[in-house]
């Protein structure tokens, strides 16, 4: 707004110079962020959906260090117990160094269901896994697939542990 004095009568005018958007030029605006959006939209549903197989692999490759690192700094057996059929895992105490009687299980960490997991190197296992752990490092050697739900299902990252005797989890 830019102030005019009026001379002849002395008040002072307001005079409105700053021109607003034609509904065209605001219409032109809308098409081009729709299109925008519209070419943005697939690679941002992949990205997402590239997301939620990343963070189910790092959630497994958590809980497997995790009772690693547990069994060798309590000195106590850890599983890591892994259902494919419900997409679903969790971690397990032992009562013992080796050879335990008994596990305190911790609560379950669900999968999403967009998920398949599949097991071994080769990823065709469909049977139930658990990973033991024991105090001096060692543990058992398989893998976890993720996978997404097409047929056939294509992998997107592999969890597990390539060596009994360092028992280190790895993700690829």
């Amino acid at each position: 707004m830019r102030f005019r004095h009026n001379t002849w009568s002395g008040g002072i005018h307001l005079k409105n110079s700053a021109a607003g958007f034609s509904l065209i030029e605001l219409i032109v605006v809308m098409a081009i962020m729709a299109i925008v959006a519209a070419i943005a939209a697939p690679s941002f549903m992949q990205w997402r959906q590239n997301a939620v197989y990343r963070e189910a692999s790092l959630n497994l490759l958590g809980a497997l260090r995790k009772a690693r690192n547990f069994s060798i700094s309590n000195n106590r057996e850890y599983r890591v117990e892994v259902q494919l059929s419900n997409r679903r895992f969790r971690l397990l105490e032992g009562n013992l160094a080796s050879n335990s009687s008994s596990f305190t299980p911790s609560s379950w960490y669900d999968f999403p269901p967009s998920i398949t997991l599949r097991k071994n190197a080769n990823c065709l296992g469909t049977a139930d896994l658990t990973f033991s752990f024991n105090p001096n490092g060692t543990s058992t050697s398989d893998y976890i697939c993720i996978m997404d739900n097409a047929s056939p299902p294509v992998r997107h990252a592999r969890v597990g542990i390539p060596s009994a005797s360092t028992g280190r989890a790895v993700a690829e």
